[in-house]
Order: C-alpha cells, then sequence, then structure tokens
C-alpha cells in the first residue's frame, strides 16, 4: 500500500515536471510581446533621428532655404515609411524563410482587418493630425521667428 502511494506521488510529480514541455515554446510567446514593443521604438528612433538631421541642416544652410530642407527631411521620413510598411515590414514579421528573411505579407497583403491592419490605421490617422496641426501653426512660427 505504501508503495502504491509512493509510485503515485512519483508520478505526479513527474507529470507536473514535464507540464511546461508540452505548452507553448516560451520564447514564441516572448515574441509576440517583444516585437510590437521593438517596432514602436525603433519608429520613435528614426522619428526623432530625422528631427535632429533637420535641425542640423537646417542650421548648415542659409536662412532662405530652411523650409526647403525641412521639405526634403518630411520627404525622405515619408518614403521611408512607405518603403518599409511595402517590404520591410514583410522581410521582418513575414513567415520567415529557414529563419532569415520573411517571404509574406509584402506591401501588407495577407494581414487580417482585425487588430493587425488597425494598429496601421490609428498611426496613420495620428500622423496625419499631427501634419495638419503643424501646417496650421507654421505662419505663427514663421512670423514669430521674423521669417
Amino acid at each position: 500500500m505504501k508503495n502504491r502511494v509512493a509510485n503515485r506521488i512519483v508520478l505526479i510529480l513527474f507529470l507536473g515536471i514535464n507540464l511546461p514541455l508540452f505548452s507553448e515554446s516560451p520564447a514564441l510567446e516572448l515574441s509576440k510581446t517583444v516585437d510590437p514593443i521593438w517596432l514602436i521604438l525603433c519608429a520613435a528612433l528614426v522619428f526623432f533621428m530625422q528631427a535632429g538631421f533637420l535641425m542640423l541642416e537646417t542650421g548648415l544652410s542659409r536662412l532662405k532655404n530652411t523650409i526647403n530642407v525641412a521639405v526634403k527631411n518630411l520627404m525622405d521620413y515619408i518614403v521611408g515609411t512607405i518603403a518599409f510598411f511595402s517590404v520591410g515590414f514583410a522581410l521582418m514579421f513575414g513567415l520567415s524563410y529557414e529563419g532569415w528573411i520573411g517571404t509574406n505579407h509584402f506591401f501588407l497583403t495577407g494581414l487580417k482587418t482585425g487588430k493587425d491592419f488597425s494598429f496601421f490605421y490609428s498611426k496613420s490617422r495620428l500622423w496625419e493630425r499631427r501634419r495638419q496641426l503643424f501646417l496650421e501653426r507654421l505662419p505663427n512660427v514663421l512670423n514669430f521667428l521674423h521669417i
């Protein structure tokens, strides 16, 4: 009787220890959380780098060319964003080919119209509103700077 109870206790302990073997990989769960955070962090860094390049180039150019430099930097950011969402997103987050590069979601095709696509739509609306606010306030800033 004691032997049976001991065997059952040992069996339950070993089954309890092996349960994580049948669960989803912790690396995959972590990847689902870290990937969007990493994407947002990198986008924020690129955005601030563009602002830094704008200030650097504006400081190195003549006063009459400041708006041209600002528009050039804005266009660099827009072209880079479009290039990322057409090709870079697929290479980063598509189904991988032997673990190196993604092979689907080019030009955001194949994304479900749920959480995946609404993330990009909400960000594009946010940037559109910020652009509108910038253009509304630009004449006041230029008048203040006597340009």
